[in-house]
């Protein structure tokens, strides 16, 4: 459907006067108190400006909206589910006490499948097939400002507004994400626990490197965790730290009475400061805990961390409230005109994002003693 004319000037006159134009500001207030401007050829309503204002406020605020640029994206791996409903993952659980481990003869390497010479049989195992579950929610908020606000031609502040919501969208995601495997005491216990218990190491070098290769030697159906390229996740207070680390290139090792040069092997590591680690951990070890997780949040086989939007509701949603009631003479009364229980003019926003540790076989978390 075309759009009127009216709400075309209409949007390009909010916008001029959020970026400090004086002339679209008074015409705006005119519109607002007088119902028509002198500034301008077309006609325009204070209806125009209320569908123009939430149009191109909406417009701004979501073309600034860029989820590839978020930290989350670096240890986490997007989902979209199609409602509230519970949601189920399945995995395939093998019977590692039944799994064939020689068959005529030939030995048959862990999770593989058997030599079948002519007119034998096939060997037979079971399995499992475990779900794992959880559900979405939204998140939101309410933020409201003054007819007066209005009426004195306030629009760079009301013009802010929306901004600081998306902000609060943003920040949403990335703290659900770091709130899948962190609470405010820490690595979460019900994430590393048994196998993955969070160890006690400081970020050093060979601490970085130990952590690796205890990762690697981890086993799920018999074969080991494999994980081309981690995320070191630190706080801001350990990305100096992690830098130094993660620059060297060389170092000198001892054998004996023999010294040698060897080439440090971190190429396998990404950097990952995530200052949302602070917002969820409020422990007196906060700043000095780091984790691995495998870059984007999964190995290739396997995924880790799962951030999950709601279909067709992936980005956050601006609204505004027109909850004004109904000119005494008929017809109803613009959004900017303010509420009729207190003449406030409401902004809302919400968001549909949950983070989810689908498995944690391939997270490591230290939180040095």
């Amino acid at each position: 459907m075309a759009i009127k004319k009216s709400i075309i000037e209409a949007s390009k006159m909010f916008g001029d006067a959020i970026h400090g134009d004086f002339q679209a500001r008074g015409a705006l207030q005119e519109i607002v108190t007088s119902g028509q401007s002198r500034y301008m050829s077309e006609a325009i309503s204070t209806s125009d400006v209320l569908a123009a204002f939430n149009t191109s406020v909406t417009q701004t605020v979501l073309a600034q909206y860029n989820p590839d640029a978020m930290v989350w994206n670096k240890i986490a791996k997007r989902n979209i589910v199609e409602d509230f409903k519970l949601q189920e993952f399945v995995e395939f659980q093998w019977d590692n006490d039944l799994l064939v481990g020689e068959a005529h003869g030939i030995e048959v390497p862990s999770g593989s499948l058997a030599r079948i010479p002519e007119l034998d049989e096939y060997p037979t195992f079971r399995y499992e097939a475990a779900a794992k579950q959880f559900k979405i929610h939204k998140s939101g908020a309410r933020l409201g400002f003054s007819w007066e606000w209005v009426i004195n031609g306030e629009w760079a502040r009301i013009g802010s507004i929306p901004n600081e919501m998306l902000r609060k969208a943003e920040r949403t995601e990335e703290s659900q994400v770091v709130q899948s495997f962190v609470d405010a005491n820490g690595p979460r216990a019900d994430v590393f626990a048994g196998a993955t218990a969070a160890d006690n190491k400081p970020l050093t070098f060979d601490n970085l490197s130990l952590a690796k290769t205890a990762v690697r030697q981890r086993k799920v159906n018999g074969r080991n965790v494999t994980v081309g390229k981690f995320a070191l996740v630190v706080p801001p207070a350990l990305e100096e730290v992690a830098k130094q680390i993660l620059s060297i290139t060389t170092y000198e090792l001892t054998d004996g009475d023999k010294k040698y040069t060897q080439t440090a092997g971190n190429g396998d590591i990404e950097l990952v400061v995530m200052p949302a680690l602070n917002w969820v951990d409020k422990s007196a070890k906060a700043d000095t805990t780091w984790y691995l997780v495998p870059v984007g949040g999964d190995d290739g086989t396997r995924t880790s961390i799962l951030q999950n939007f709601l279909r067709r509701h992936e980005k956050p949603e601006l609204r505004i409230s027109n909850a004004t009631g109904l000119y005494i003479g008929g017809g109803a009364v613009p959004g900017l005109e303010g509420s009729l229980l207190n003449d406030d003019i409401e902004y809302r926003i919400r968001h549909v994002v949950t983070s989810f540790v689908l498995n944690a076989d391939a997270l490591y978390a230290s939180v040095p003693a």
